[in-house]
């Protein structure tokens, strides 16, 4: 299971598709309230996270998941339009696994990111529906 905590509904459901037509079970939800209740009671195989979401920032939640220890052996991937360098440092200092900007190489660099993280022994990327793949979010 994949948790995609992403205050834009329709990229969070997007992803959440994408990443079930290649086999991968996934949940989204769009607070940083919802995502600490879903890691306190269940242990993804990883979270992608955006970085800007209304009240807690993704930073902040990956900050308080690593402080309550809720999350420590889950890898995070942040999927944000913000790429900037301060906000990667104090991700990689939480123990962000990666960070893709969107936009940068769209909905395949996200899951191929996403699978090498969580199968690291995977070789081929998974192909993602072009009708899809094209919808880009900001």
């Amino acid at each position: 299971m994949i948790l995609v905590v992403d205050d834009d509904h329709d990229a969070g459901d997007l992803l959440v598709r994408l990443l079930k037509r290649i086999g991968q079970p996934a949940e989204h939800v769009t607070r940083a309230d919802e995502a600490m209740e879903f890691l306190r009671a269940l242990r993804p195989a990883a979270v992608v996270l955006d970085l800007r979401m209304p009240e807690t920032d993704g930073l902040q939640l990956l900050a308080a998941l690593r402080a309550e220890r809720a999350a420590d052996d889950v890898p995070v991937l942040f999927y944000s339009a913000e790429s900037g360098e301060p906000q990667r440092r104090e991700a990689e200092r939480l123990h962000a696994r990666a960070w893709v900007v969107k936009g940068s190489g769209g909905w395949p660099e996200l899951v191929g990111r996403l699978l090498e993280i969580i199968e690291p022994h995977a070789s081929a990327q998974p192909e993602v529906p072009a009708r899809e793949s094209s919808h880009q979010t900001a």
